[in-house]
């Protein structure tokens, strides 16, 4: 079978066909009759085949409540009359179809429409299959958004996290801040009912949206429309450079707090997930150190230095979406301070520190998500994350590896969008390494060149995957080639950060240590070696 990602669980063949005709029966049980639309609509149009919803529980397909798996698990039996499926729950069911649907396609194109006899079980590695798509940096329209919750449906990805706010606009349609809406130099955004659509089109793939509003950092398309939410008031302008910007949200005013808890309020009907994430990453934190209002703060809640101001700010950010039905992600970043709740889930990137300040908090049981810089950002080229990388990831800190737990929740990739401006160049960024990422967090027993394979096959002749994907030669690219891209890439990228046009807020220390960290991560040794002496490190 070419299925990706890969199955878990015993597999069984037997011998006979199941012969495809033009027209199927389907008796769907107690599962959601929207699931099984999405398949339907999937056989129309991309196999000819009709799919008719039966009353009649001797339906050649038949989709069956099975008490004794887990949530997500699934069981295929095909036999030469029928086609039984077995789950618990409407996601087990969603990538039972699935996994049916991309048997279909195969059998019609390599086995004259004949599925083999089999019978196996299946189910994931990691609950959390996540992919970050920004949208803040460059927008993207609700066809394309579609287009790529498909995609990540199809391949069992099931949590879209959706970076909706920045520095550089603001996508969430506000009716009692309609301000927000105003300042983004595009002027695009979504509206409530968009938004709502996707949420709906994504949760018919089983697919989950967690919405992401950056705060206290990441926050100038807000403080544009709102100054009064900064420490000093402070009129800026919304820019589309990228950049780690010094003006952010003031921690020390509870005008700050009531205005976060109104968009709340709005915000949180938006989405059926039981999440939202809280940002918390790159938040310098000089305008908190001269400011009357946080000093102030500080000093009447004994709060002894400026990262856990930021605890405090998450915390109380966090309890009151809590109280409201929700948990809460945020950056790795938020773990420098000591006041964060051990129930917040924490997203890991990236640590520049010589020291990991994160494995100790995983040490004690803090829930996280890996989304590992190196292996997971697919806004940098493939010879900077090759896709390898990607396929071949496993949970880490730092050299801390191997690591387990039932506080790892799982993988995500992710896509930045400061250099992606069009959906031509998101989708061959995105893809294949969804299909790498797909498997790295679903399958157990990877194998990277079988992997290959069956990737060839759903980019070329079996033509499962819909994105504008790269060519298969250019993103399996290695050695030498890749080599010297890479270099190439990372000498305009150094130059790009050293620009005065570029707001970083990294002392050159801090700038020499990102370059050593890039450097040292993305070439082998001996190459990295050279670099490092050539630039004097």
């Amino acid at each position: 079978m070419l299925i990706i990602p890969k199955i878990n669980g015993s597999f069984l063949k037997r011998e006979h066909y199941f012969t495809l005709q033009d027209q199927l029966d389907i008796h769907i049980g107690s599962f959601n009759p929207s699931i099984v639309d999405v398949f339907v609509k999937r056989m129309s149009q991309e196999c000819q085949i009709q799919v008719n919803v039966s009353a009649n529980k001797n339906a050649v397909i038949k989709l069956i409540k099975n008490i004794d798996t887990e949530n997500e698990a699934y069981v295929v039996e095909i036999e030469q009359n029928e086609i039984r499926l077995y789950a618990l729950d409407d996601a087990g069911m969603t990538w039972a179809l699935t996994s049916m649907y991309q048997m279909i396609v195969e059998a019609q194109k390599e086995n004259d429409g004949k599925l083999d006899c089999i019978c196996f079980q299946d189910y994931p590695n990691y609950r959390h299959r996540g992919l970050l798509v920004d949208v803040a940096r460059h927008f993207f329209h609700v066809e394309e958004m579609k287009k790529i919750i498909e995609e990540m449906s199809l391949y069992k990805l099931n949590v879209l996290h959706w970076h909706l706010t920045d520095d550089q606009a603001w996508r969430i349609e506000s009716k009692i801040f309609p301000k927000l809406n105003e300042v983004s130099p595009s002027g695009n955004y979504y509206t409530q009912e968009q938004i709502k659509e996707i949420v709906s089109f994504a949760a018919s793939r089983a697919v989950e949206v967690v919405p992401e509003i950056d705060m206290p950092g990441h926050a100038s398309a807000a403080i544009a429309a709102f100054p009064e939410l900064s420490c000093f008031d402070e009129h800026i302008q919304v820019t589309e450079k990228p950049g780690i910007y010094k003006v952010i949200m003031c921690a020390g005013k509870e005008s700050t707090y009531h205005w976060i808890y109104q968009l709340m309020d709005e915000i949180i009907p938006l989405f059926a997930s039981n999440r939202i994430h809280l940002g918390g990453d790159e938040a310098p934190k000089d305008k908190w150190k001269t400011c009357s209002h946080c000093n102030a703060y500080m000093k009447l809640n004994q709060i002894d230095n400026y990262e856990d101001l930021q605890g405090v700010f998450t915390e109380k950010v966090a309890n009151y979406v809590t109280n409201k039905g929700k948990t809460v992600t945020c950056w790795n970043e938020s773990l420098k301070s000591d006041h964060l709740s051990k129930d917040i889930a924490i997203q890991y990137w990236i640590e520049a520190e010589p020291t990991s300040y994160v494995y100790p908090h995983y040490e004690k049981g803090q829930p996280m998500i890996f989304s590992e810089v190196f292996h997971m950002y697919f806004d940098y080229p493939y010879c900077i994350v090759p896709l390898k990388k990607t396929y071949e990831y496993e949970p880490k800190i730092r050299e801390n590896k191997r690591l387990n737990g039932a506080n790892i929740l799982g993988i995500e990739g992710a896509i930045w969008t400061e250099r992606v401006s069009t959906n031509e160049i998101l989708e061959s960024m995105i893809s294949p390494r969804i299909q790498a990422l797909a498997e790295a967090a679903w399958t157990v027993d990877r194998n990277y060149e079988d992997f290959l394979i069956r990737l060839k096959a759903h980019l070329e002749y079996i033509g499962l995957s819909k994105l504008g994907s790269t060519p298969f030669e250019e993103a399996t690219i290695h050695g030498e080639q890749a080599k010297a891209q890479a270099i190439s890439f990372l000498q305009g990228f150094m130059g790009m950060m050293a620009s005065p046009d570029v707001e970083l807020g990294l002392s050159p220390e801090e700038m020499k240590g990102m370059a050593v960290m890039f450097i040292s991560n993305i070439f082998d040794e001996e190459t990295a070696a050279g670099m490092l002496k050539s630039l004097n490190f």
